[in-house]
């Protein structure tokens, strides 16, 4: 889906709202303007971004990636959100995997959007989290699970 019209939600790597499902650590993307309406007050979630800002929806391609950049940046190194769970979220944005893949470090063949003729893989070999993946209309939600084992890959 296009950033200019992905809200991104999450909970700080610390804080888990009084309400919704959504546990610290978590993320969510989806389309902002759906036939259904507004999701984003559904699962419980502290923060939003991306489309949520009226000046996002409509920018060039390039500052549309800079500033998806910018998101990612945000959640992992200002909000504590595990790298691989902003990582996976954003795959569903088609800004984020342009960026990737141009730099050389497509989706790996488990996720969406990977491409046999992008390389692919981690730089750094960090345990992955373990993630429950909720679908609920138009958004989808990164959930890592608290106290499960990590995997590798």
């Amino acid at each position: 889906m296009r950033a200019g019209n992905t809200l991104i939600l999450w909970n700080a790597g610390d804080h888990k709202p009084p309400i919704g499902d959504a546990p610290p650590g978590s993320s969510a993307v989806g389309a902002l303007e759906t036939e259904d309406g507004c999701w984003s007050h559904m699962h419980g979630y502290s923060g939003s971004g991306g489309a949520a800002y009226v000046a996002r929806r409509n920018l060039p391609k390039s500052d549309q990636e800079r500033q998806v950049m910018l998101d990612w940046y945000q959640l992992v190194y200002t909000y504590a959100l595990d790298p691989y769970v902003v990582h996976r979220a954003f795959l569903l944005i088609d800004e984020y995997q342009d960026i990737i893949k141009r730099m050389g470090c497509g989706p790996a063949k488990d996720e969406p959007g990977h491409d046999p003729e992008v390389s692919h893989g981690r730089a750094v070999q960090l345990p992955v989290p373990n993630l429950k993946i909720v679908r609920t209309g138009p958004a989808t939600h990164f959930w890592p699970i608290v106290g499960a084992n990590r995997s590798k890959t």
